[in-house]
């Protein structure tokens, strides 16, 4: 209590006070007789109450306060938004993030951080992960990417507006305490310290049981064969003093693959093997979830992702479309029958409103193909492109075609350009003395664009080249003695015009006219067979037979395979980094396959959660032909991205690519909640500390004894409820002495 200085001698005040003393005691007696003891009692405790509230009044005293200026500092907030505050282990399952959101935004009332400081005290909020960036006044909804350096966040905080008014007075630290990168956080609250600035720390988590659970695939890709046995593993690893129960779940995309309980003994470690039966060839993202029968752990090891590569097989699935049919779909039907590696079916035109589907295949596979029986009757061609995409060739004669080409030439379009797949035109066995000609759907398409019909006068002699198709492995008969011939008579449709990228396997070898020209389109291969009599070649002898096989051998396995890609990219298949930036870069090739830099290239991507975005990916001046672009993930999970390339002539390609993301990092493995660390924070830098269920509780915080100050004076007796005390105290004394008759 301060008094203030007195304007005279303090012993005339103890003498003033002891004749109202004496006063009082004389007035009391004086009516003593008359009174009842207690009620003499009361009268004399009023009196002394109301002198003590009068010398109260005259010597009006106060209590000084100091306190820091609002306007000459500022409190620094600093909220982890890293991953690991992501972890789920609060009360009623909520994650540390979702907690400092509501600590930011809450429900009702002032900002949580207002009763902390002084009023009129400024506050900047800022988030951290690897870097430090200013709150934006949302709710947090996502983790922000990179590594936890609360060390680093705490030290950019010093070197921040320097020359400012309101000066850096304190810190108000909101984390989790994991910190993986950048300079230990020790070290910068020692800094802290040295400067005189508080960091006082609210510390989110939950201090559990020390181990986890965590389960990871033996290979980050898998590459199997379409129709056999896949086969892969994992690894579950129990680091918990005691055992622990589960369920291990593994899925392709979202197709269950199996589930089944495991028990762990603590500080085991063992592989669980799985498999399953690949239908078609495609890329698919293997998931692997750890459900647990306990709480605890960590949840982002409890999740991991490869991918599947399923190639195609072997074997080659090729649709032959002829009209009326004829001696050269026999014998190719007879070859895929005694080729283990072919499975062909066959659209036959028998007349204007029949077509009939012949599978070759086996009963049981019939239902994994469009097909939906052995033998069936079609009343039209089908032209829709899903029902050609099961298959990886297509062989159609020059007379179905012709016909259909309106329908059929943007199913092939897409067959070829896009699957990848192989179209082999071949000329009709119905027997035209008309010129043939390309219908203009189909030019592009085809590697020989205008014919000069031919009939053979005497056998010809046919002459190969090892290029693009035959190789010695397949077609070394075709380059030995006897020559593979022509027979005399047979009909040709000599091409005289070839595309610009078109390539001659097969000629004449006297005059040098093409026979089966080639070249790719798209994604796929495509060729132009000058000849449907080439079926003779093969009732030979058993040489003639062997070249015979040989050579369809060789072109199927050509067409099948397919090109190479108009457009490719890096991304398909990987399992990247859930916080990394992932480039998403593509390469475009123009119909000569020769880079393009006029093309839109588009992105369009399909989260792990479901969402679709769409981005565009700009041309790079230093690499013609590469289309550039980036993503943060932000979620693991299976993600899709299907590129759409449009050329300035109006040609679309599409490309779909698949990739997994993956939380691989420490930020989301390393996920203990580290009291120990934020403790030692506050106690180094002077500052207060308090767990995240007593925040509501946590005092003033502590800034910088450097801080202009202000004093306050609050004193005891310039207050209405001092001044109705003492009024109550005369009142009641008055109203005492009235009631027993004394003046």
């Amino acid at each position: 209590m301060n008094l203030p200085s007195l304007p005279f001698n303090p012993w005339l005040l103890v003498l003033i006070a002891l004749l109202a003393i004496v006063v009082m005691t004389s007035l009391l007696r004086a009516g003593a007789p008359f009174l009842p003891r207690r009620v003499r009692l009361a009268l004399g405790i009023l009196r002394l109450l109301g002198l003590a509230a009068l010398i109260v009044a005259v010597l009006d005293p106060f209590r000084e306060v100091t306190r820091p200026d609002p306007s000459a500092y500022r409190i620094e907030v600093l909220l982890d938004a890293s991953r690991s505050m992501e972890t789920p282990d609060l009360r009623g399952e909520n994650s540390r993030l979702e907690w400092a959101s509501q600590w930011l935004l809450p429900e009702s009332g002032p900002p949580s951080w207002k009763p902390l400081a002084e009023p009129g005290t400024a506050f900047r909020v800022s988030l951290f992960s690897s870097e430090r960036v200013p709150w934006n006044q949302q709710p947090l909804r996502r983790a922000r990417p990179g590594e936890t350096a609360i060390g680093d966040a705490l030290q950019d905080l010093l070197g921040s507006d320097p020359g400012a008014a309101n000066r850096l007075g304190g810190v108000l630290l909101l984390s989790d305490g994991a910190n993986l990168t950048g300079i230990p956080s020790s070290k910068a609250a020692r800094e802290f310290a040295r400067e005189g600035i508080p960091v006082s720390v609210i510390g989110i988590g939950q201090s559990g049981e020390a181990g986890d659970v965590s389960l990871r695939f033996t290979r980050e890709s898998h590459a199997f064969q379409r129709g056999e046995e896949a086969e892969f593993a994992l690894e579950v690893e129990n680091t918990f003093a005691g055992p622990r129960r589960g369920s291990l779940a593994v899925y392709r995309d979202e197709r269950l693959i199996e589930r089944r309980a495991i028990r762990l003994e603590a500080g085991s470690k063992r592989t669980e093997a799985f498999s399953f039966m690949p239908e078609v060839s495609r890329v698919e993202t293997l998931r692997a979830v750890f459900e647990p029968d306990f709480k605890g752990g960590n949840p982002a090891t409890h999740l991991d992702f490869s991918i599947a590569n399923i190639e195609q097989d072997d074997s080659f699935r090729i649709l032959l479309m002829a009209d009326r049919g004829g001696w050269l779909a026999r014998i190719l039907r007879i070859l895929a029958r005694e080729n283990d590696s072919l499975r062909m079916d066959s659209l036959i035109r028998i007349d204007e409103e029949r077509i009939v589907a012949i599978s070759e295949r086996e009963e049981e596979a019939v239902s994994s193909g469009p097909l939906s029986s052995r033998r069936e009757t079609l009343s039209r061609i089908p032209a829709e492109p899903a029902f050609y995409r099961f298959y990886d060739a297509i062989l159609i004669d020059d007379a179905m075609a012709l016909e259909k080409a309106a329908s059929l030439a943007p199913v092939f379009e897409e067959f070829a350009g896009n699957k990848g797949g192989g179209l082999l035109l071949l000329q009709s066995e119905i027997s035209s003395a008309e010129e043939f000609r390309l219908p203009e759907a189909l030019r592009s398409l085809f590697p020989a664009r205008a014919f000069q019909p031919v009939r053979l006068k005497r056998d010809a002699p046919l002459a190969f080249e090892p290029e693009p198709l035959f190789g010695n492995d397949i077609g070394g008969l075709l380059f030995n003695s006897p020559v593979p011939v022509l027979p005399g008579n047979a009909r040709l449709d000599i091409p005289v015009e070839l595309s610009r990228a078109a390539q001659v396997p097969v000629r004449l070898r006297e005059d040098r006219s093409p026979v089966l020209v080639t070249h790719a389109y798209g994604a796929g291969r495509t060729a132009w067979l000058a000849t449907s009599d080439i079926w003779r070649w093969r009732f030979g002898d058993e040489r003639a037979r062997e070249s015979f096989n040989a050579f369809w051998d060789s072109l199927i396995a050509w067409l099948a395979v397919g090109g190479k890609e108009r457009i490719r990219t890096p991304l398909n298949a990987r399992v990247v980094p859930v916080d990394a930036p992932t480039p998403i870069d593509v390469e475009v090739l123009g119909r000569d396959f020769t880079p393009r830099m006029d093309a839109t290239v588009t992105a369009f991507l399909t989260d792990a959660e479901g969402s679709v975005s769409e981005r565009q990916l700009m041309p790079s001046v230093d690499d013609p032909g590469r289309y550039s672009g980036s993503i943060q993930p932000g979620r693991p999970g299976p993600w899709q991205i299907e590129y759409k390339v449009l050329f300035p002539d109006g040609e679309e390609l599409t490309k779909p690519v698949w990739f997994a993301v993956a939380s691989t990092s420490p930020e989301t493995r390393q996920t203990a909640f580290d009291e120990k660390s934020l403790r030692d924070i506050a106690r180094i830098t002077g500052g207060l500390y308090s767990s995240h269920e007593e925040a509501s509780r946590m005092g003033k915080l502590p800034v910088s004894a450097s801080i202009p100050t202000i004093e306050d004076r609050h004193h005891w007796s310039r207050s209405w409820p001092f001044l109705l005390t003492a009024l109550l105290f005369f009142l009641l004394e008055w109203w005492l002495r009235r009631r027993h008759g004394l003046r």
